[in-house]
């Protein structure tokens, strides 16, 4: 399929004014707090992965936070996701809003809940159709639970 066609695909269906309203950063770490059982293993991050998430982020000022999301009744249909012993972890940069996990059902969940902001929305941004993007896999997915 033509990128420019699906594109304009993503827009036709899923931008619409409702979906307006960038979170901070605090704000989604408050959301993943309330939602699960978080571990913050931020002090056990490896030089490794932290040169990763420095090229990831593209920058050296980073106040990057590092959470593990115990296995529990609220995370039960994030778990099922993941290989048997495999845990799921969540990378949160404040500096740069750069969100990450190898979970992709919770990574969806946090982009949506963080939202866009009015310049993105206006301008058709790479950060919009990132988000709109994010709105069709959860419409594809089994999680129809509304996002606040």
């Amino acid at each position: 399929m033509n990128m420019n066609k699906y594109v304009k695909s993503l827009i036709k269906k899923y931008k619409n004014p409702s979906i307006i309203g960038e979170k901070s950063i605090e704000e989604v770490i408050d959301y993943l707090k309330q939602k699960f059982i978080i571990k913050d293993i931020t002090q056990n991050i490896s030089d490794i992965e932290m040169k990763i998430c420095r090229f990831n982020i593209s920058s050296e000022d980073i106040k990057f936070h590092a959470y593990r999301v115990e296995d529990s009744t609220a995370s039960k249909e994030y778990y099922q996701e993941m290989d048997d012993e495999e845990k799921i972890y969540v990378y949160i940069d404040e500096a740069s809003g750069y969100i990450e996990s190898n979970c992709s059902g919770l990574f969806t969940e946090l982009a949506l809940y963080k939202g866009i902001s009015q310049y993105d929305y206006d301008n058709n941004t790479d950060k919009l159709i990132e988000y709109l993007t994010h709105c069709k896999d959860w419409e594809e997915g089994s999680r129809r639970e509304e996002i606040q």
